[in-house]
């Protein structure tokens, strides 16, 4: 199943592309028609089972949806009310890439403040929260910080890109 979400997320990106120049109904129309069928073929000859395929594009927006989970790609996307409250989102940040599965969920975010106030709020907020603290990490590249609380696993990777901070965060359900 991996294999077919990343593809999932190769798709949406190639898709989002395209229409960023400003698609028109007819291309949006056809371009979720080619997604899909690229998926369901890519599904198949892996075998792998995709079930309950729907993709969506609009806007500057994909949305791709499956029995398994969603994922969205675009600009100032909203976050499900189900996702858990349990997990802080940084003030301010615009969320560009949402994915939802069973097993978890990601997050990319884009903010205007500076990594270093990125971190502190995450530190502050998660050990405050309860979480417990598993690893952290200072690279040239960018902040890497785990995180667990209870059978909850919460990964962030913080890190400047062409003058904004790019927040990832991976929360994972055991």
């Amino acid at each position: 199943m991996k294999f077919v979400h990343a593809l999932i997320g190769i798709a949406a990106v190639a898709a989002l592309s395209g229409c960023a120049r400003g698609c028109a109904k007819t291309q949006d129309r056809m371009a979720e028609e080619m997604v899909e069928k690229a998926i369901e073929q890519a599904a198949k000859s892996s075998g792998e089972e995709l079930e309950g395929l729907d993709i969506k594009i609009a806007d500057g927006e994909v949305k791709v949806k499956t029995s398994e989970g969603s994922f969205q790609l675009g600009e100032n996307l909203t976050l499900p009310e189900n996702f858990p409250s349990a997990v802080p989102i940084y003030e301010g940040a615009e969320v560009v890439q949402f994915s939802h599965a069973e097993q978890g969920a990601s997050i990319v975010l884009r903010s205007k403040d500076s990594r270093a106030d990125v971190v502190s709020f995450y530190k502050t907020a998660l050990g405050g929260g309860g979480w417990t603290t598993k690893a952290t990490a200072e690279l040239p590249s960018g902040h890497m910080l785990q995180y667990a609380l209870g059978s909850t696993n919460l990964s962030l990777f913080v890190a400047d890109n062409e003058g904004e901070t790019m927040i990832t965060l991976a929360l994972v359900n055991q």
